[in-house]
């Protein structure tokens, strides 16, 4: 992860560009490998938003698109 959030200012030429770190799965709670502390943890050092989600138990699946959305357009 680290390293994609370190290549995104150079393919865009720019370092201000908006990111929202989504973590998948988070109806899977006893199949945890990254805790979500950790998810917000990363979050911080790349300054950037970070969300969860479930595809399966439609949680926050609109929310991050429409968040994503937003943030290219501002």
């Amino acid at each position: 992860m680290g390293l994609i959030c370190n290549d995104v200012p150079y393919v865009q030429d720019t370092e201000d560009v908006p990111m929202v770190l989504v973590g998948n799965k988070c109806d899977l709670e006893d199949e945890r490998v990254v805790g979500k502390d950790q998810g917000v943890n990363l979050a911080r050092q790349f300054s950037c938003a970070f969300m969860e989600t479930s595809a399966k138990a439609k949680i926050n699946v609109n929310d991050v698109s429409i968040r994503t959305e937003y943030l290219a357009v501002i």
